[in-house]
């Protein structure tokens, strides 16, 4: 039986969840398409605790040499990191889909 995994988000990755939240209830005016996005999202983020390696790594540097991974959830990509040794998985962004994702990555440090 495999070990379950502990997943975390970075604060980046929290403040996501909120402006897409936000995003949804306030500029589109729908409350409850938000809510139900979100608690789709954080469904997708707990089923890592659990074979978090069975998601692609990113195709692009240098986040594919750093082991970031991404799994998609309708419109948005998780984007995340795996601890073997920890068994830890690591939230680092949540992006709508649409969004040049090569130029997000830039922008986080490591």
């Amino acid at each position: 039986m495999s070990a379950k995994f502990t997943v975390s988000y970075t604060r980046a990755a929290y403040n996501d969840l909120r402006g897409i939240t936000s995003y949804i209830s306030y500029s589109l005016l729908a409350p409850e398409s938000a809510k139900r996005q979100t608690e789709s999202i954080r469904e997708q983020i707990r089923d890592l605790d659990t074979l978090p390696l069975r998601y692609p790594l990113v195709g692009w540097e240098p986040w594919r040499s750093m082991g970031i991974r991404r799994v998609i959830t309708g419109k948005y990509v998780i984007f995340y990191e795996v601890d073997e040794d920890q068994e830890k998985a690591e939230v680092i962004r949540v992006v709508y889909s649409g969004r040049n994702l090569k130029e997000i990555a830039k922008d986080i440090g490591k």
